[in-house]
């Protein structure tokens, strides 16, 4: 992983500035993403997926919320309750997420694919697009179950982290 991420920065200076503007954005949206990384590492090993797709889940997982650099940082870092218009501009950090990486990177495809998809549920009650069951791509199953945990975790401002124990 690490001769990975030497690589990466030093032959993909474009991808090391992606995760400098989610750092100056937000220090908790990086370090969420690398966490979600991570997570999403030792779920696909144990899964028995191949060093390819480990690598291209990895790579999806650590942009997976670069959309949110469009969002006011107000509204992201809200420490009460969001209002309904609130919650529909966060809603859309998916997409355009999936925008950015799309017209601005050369990430393959089901990488991209899970800043669009991450907030997809097995019942069709996710967003943006509703899509259920086998019309997740597996990468972005494993992101959900991965963005979850760690956000349950995690201290935010408008409540205290819940013990591993608990999320699990």
């Amino acid at each position: 992983i690490v001769d990975e991420i030497v690589y990466e920065t030093l032959f993909n200076k474009d991808e090391l500035l992606n995760l400098e503007n989610i750092s100056i954005y937000d220090d908790y949206t990086l370090n969420h993403s690398i966490n979600m990384m991570l997570l999403s590492i030792v779920i696909a090993k144990d899964s028995g997926f191949n060093m390819d797709y480990i690598k291209e889940l990895a790579i999806g997982c650590i942009y997976h919320d670069i959309g949110k650099t469009f969002i006011p940082i107000e509204i992201i870092n809200k420490s009460g309750k969001l209002t309904d218009e609130e919650f529909e501009i966060v809603k859309c950090h998916a997409e355009k997420g999936y925008e950015f990486l799309t017209n601005y990177t050369d990430l393959h495809a089901v990488s991209r694919n899970i800043s669009l998809s991450h907030h997809e549920r097995e019942d069709g009650q996710g967003y943006p697009r509703c899509l259920r069951g086998d019309d997740i791509h597996i990468f972005s199953k494993i992101a959900a179950i991965c963005d979850v945990f760690d956000a349950l975790t995690s201290d935010r401002p408008y409540r205290r982290a819940l013990p591993m124990h608990e999320a699990m």
